[in-house]
């Protein structure tokens, strides 16, 4: 039998313009004796037929395809999409049919391309593709921003898309503020008509009006909430926006029919407003309105009511309301400061400034109020009133310190005071201050006494330090053979500068002023350097019966502070590490725990210790062992210095203005009390705290209240947050506390 008139079925796979090419190009007709299907899914053609018929057929196909010659031409993207609609297709099959063209072409992307087997039809082809659709572009460089958005274009834009049967591409290309449609060629007349009639009546009129500025003003903060209902119904109609300033000018901008109808409502909102006069008479009360405070009270009132507040027959509003505050410089004409008591002796009174004739314009001021209402017109009235008369106010302080105050200090106060325009009264034996004027300005005056009184409260702990030193470092001057010791705040000056490894230090002492040179350990009157008298400084650790732990590494003489790295394996690391870990939550790492060895600040704290055992004979625990949380940057200071209580504040007031303590790591450990570093490790010092007799503290104190109100002078040692139980303690001595060790820990 002969092998080439078997039957066989062989499939070949095309791309789906080779298939297409195929089938319109007129290849079928000349293979009649074989069976040709088309899967365009799979991209198949199945030939079924004689064997050498098939293979015939396989080899015509790949020649045809070979010989096929293509164009390509770029369209706009909306082009692009109108040409994959069947009915385009088929309308461009049509006239391609119609001229004897190849109606092979696909398009990819924005990219048309024609096939075939003469390269002179494709310019024919592509003027039928071409002329098949239409373009219609408009402006809207004039049309409201959300034109294409309101029904009013949905509905055009369904009943062009229902006329083209859904041949209809609308793009708006923001750039150029343009809006461009793409349909069939048949329907870009009537397009372009339908859309240049609907823009023509959605342009923009732009018109501006003047009211009264106050109206205007009122019209402008209060509108929104009040009147606005009506304006955004206008938005359907063609509004597009509203604009009130408040120098009375008012703009509209829309179609002709919203900007006619928004002036009729907003000149009707304006003969609308309420106004009424309002006078008010107080001494220096025009002072009270050209201050922030009067300004903020304006504000106050016109915010609750609402109102507008006009001051009338002056520049009130172009020095207040403009944000211009300038404090008056007349003084009031009371007396601005006093002190009663036995401290009075030491300082006279403070009589007020001298004055130059008063104006009573000052004490007269005149508004007018406008609101939506007479009855906000009257509440306004009512609650300025109201303000005005309440806004004097009176403060009082009580403080321990106040009977420490000198006359220079209290002098200070007196001048602030009747700078800021408040009445200050001082009753020293009472350690009472009361301060009377604007709120603000009670603030200020206040928080200067505030600040005068730390620094009598740091003196005063200076003072106490200096005694302390004094009991373990001593400085003298030798005249005639005796030790003659340096007054206790001289002689810690004087050790301060020596252990800075300062050259040497000048003291002035009444109206004379001395140096000391550290190098000659020599001192003379400045004045008269030819005399001078030896100085000696009596080391604490050779004199005093101190000892250094026996457990401290050695250190060099000039040595002041020394960190000792303990290794994990020493006995002193696990006693520290046990402790540590033992009230600490969850995983931590230790990096390293460093024993800090200060002879100074150890001997410090060893004399305050023994002070306390005496004092406190019946206490059986003076000493705990407690924690404190550092950032990095405070170590060099604290091993150095020891802690400051001067520094309180930054994380934590809540039971005294000290230095804080905590029973447990755990909660010294939180990042606010030890902050991460950069690599993310904490710090935190184990520390020997004197707590001795301790009370429940508060936020105001600065120092220990008295044991007893009949002994004002004995003080508790420390206040903690809970008597009976407590997890925080605070003192007020930086001699208290020892940083006995240091672990870095992450």
């Amino acid at each position: 039998m002969d092998s080439s008139k078997e039957k066989t079925r062989q499939e070949v796979i095309f791309s789906p313009w080779k298939i297409n090419y195929i089938q319109k190009s007129g290849f079928l007709n000349g293979f009649m004796n074989v069976e040709i299907a088309f899967d365009e899914k799979r991209g198949k053609v199945i030939i079924t037929g004689n064997k050498k018929d098939v293979t015939d057929c396989v080899l015509a196909m790949y020649q045809t395809i070979e010989g096929t010659k293509s164009k390509n031409f770029e369209v706009e993207p909306g082009r692009s999409e109108l040409l994959k609609t069947d009915r385009i297709i088929k309308y461009i099959g049509r006239k391609m049919k119609q001229q004897g063209l190849s109606d092979v072409w696909e398009v990819e992307k924005e990219t048309v391309i024609l096939f075939g087997d003469d390269e002179n039809d494709f310019d024919k082809m592509e003027n039928i593709i071409r002329n098949a659709l239409g373009k219609v572009s408009v402006s809207l460089a004039k049309a409201p921003g959300d034109l294409l958005s309101t029904a009013k274009w949905k509905t055009i834009e369904r009943d062009l898309r229902q006329k083209s049967k859904d041949c209809l591409v609308v793009e708006y290309q923001r750039d150029k503020k343009e809006l461009v449609i793409f349909t069939t060629s048949d329907m870009e007349d009537q397009v372009q008509d339908a859309v240049e009639e609907f823009c023509e009546k959605n342009s923009i009129y732009k018109e501006e009006f003047s009211v009264e500025a106050p109206i205007a003003k009122f019209m402008e903060k209060h509108l929104k909430s009040n009147f606005t209902g009506d304006l955004d119904r206008l938005k359907s109609n063609g509004l597009v926006k509203w604009e009130v300033h408040a120098n009375g000018s008012i703009k509209v901008e829309g179609s002709s029919e919203s900007v006619q109808k928004a002036k009729e409502i907003l000149n009707g909102i304006a003969r609308s407003v309420h106004c009424g006069p309002l006078e008010i008479q107080k001494r220096f009360v025009k002072h009270y309105f050209e201050s922030r405070e009067g300004h903020d009270s304006l504000k106050t009132v016109e915010a609750s009511v609402p109102c507008v507040i006009e001051e009338r027959g002056s520049n009130f509003s172009k020095t207040v309301r403009m944000g211009k505050h300038q404090a008056p410089q007349q003084t009031f004409d009371r007396p601005t400061a006093e002190v009663k008591g036995p401290m009075s002796g030491r300082s006279s009174k403070h009589a007020a400034m001298p004055q130059s004739p008063r104006n009573t314009d000052d004490d007269s001021i005149s508004f007018t109020v406008y609101a939506e209402t007479s009855q906000n017109v009257a509440k306004a009235k009512k609650q300025l009133e109201s303000t005005v008369m309440t806004d004097w106010k009176k403060k009082e302080m009580h403080d321990m310190e106040i009977p420490s105050l000198n006359r220079f200090q209290i002098k200070e106060l007196q001048d602030h005071a009747r700078n800021n325009h408040c009445h200050i009264t001082i009753i020293p034996e009472k350690e009472y201050i009361e301060m009377v004027g604007l709120v603000s300005n009670i603030s200020d005056v206040q928080q200067r006494v505030f600040e005068i009184l730390r620094k009598v409260d740091k003196y005063k702990h200076e003072r106490e330090n200096a005694e302390v030193l004094a009991s373990i470092v001593q400085w003298v001057i030798i005249k005639e053979g005796k030790q003659m010791p340096f007054m206790k705040n001289e002689n810690r000056l004087i050790e301060q500068a020596f252990k800075a490894k300062e050259k040497d230090i000048k003291l002035k002492v009444r109206q004379t002023e001395y140096k000391i040179d550290f190098v000659s350990m020599k001192e003379w009157d400045i004045s008269s350097p030819k005399t001078q008298y030896d100085v000696l400084r009596r080391d604490p650790q050779k004199e005093t019966s101190v000892q250094m732990p026996s457990h401290w590494a050695n250190m060099r003489p000039d040595e002041l502070v020394k960190t000792v790295k303990l290794q994990s394996s020493d006995m002193e690391y696990q006693k520290v590490e046990k402790e540590f870990l033992a009230t600490l939550a969850g995983q931590h790492n230790i990096a390293s725990i460093e024993r800090v060895q200060n002879p100074t600040l150890y001997t410090q704290y060893m004399a305050k210790k023994k002070q306390m055992e005496i004092a406190n004979k019946g206490t059986k625990m003076n000493e705990r062992m407690l924690w404190h949380g550092t950032a990095h940057s405070a170590v060099p200071s604290i091993g150095a210095h020891g802690f400051n209580r001067f520094y309180c504040g930054k994380n934590l007031t809540a039971i005294g203005q000290g230095v804080y303590f905590a029973t447990d790591a755990n909660y010294s450990a939180i990042p606010t009390y030890s902050p991460p570093d950069s690599s993310g490790y904490k710090r935190m010092y184990r520390c020997l705290v004197l707590t001795g007799e301790y009370t429940t503290g508060n936020d105001s104190m600065r120092t220990p209240p008295p044991k007893n109100p009949s002994s004002p002078h004995i003080l508790y040692d420390s206040v903690t947050n809970y008597s009976q139980s407590p997890s925080m303690f605070v003192i007020f001595n930086d001699t208290q506390a020892y940083p006995e060790h240091l672990i870095t820990f992450k």
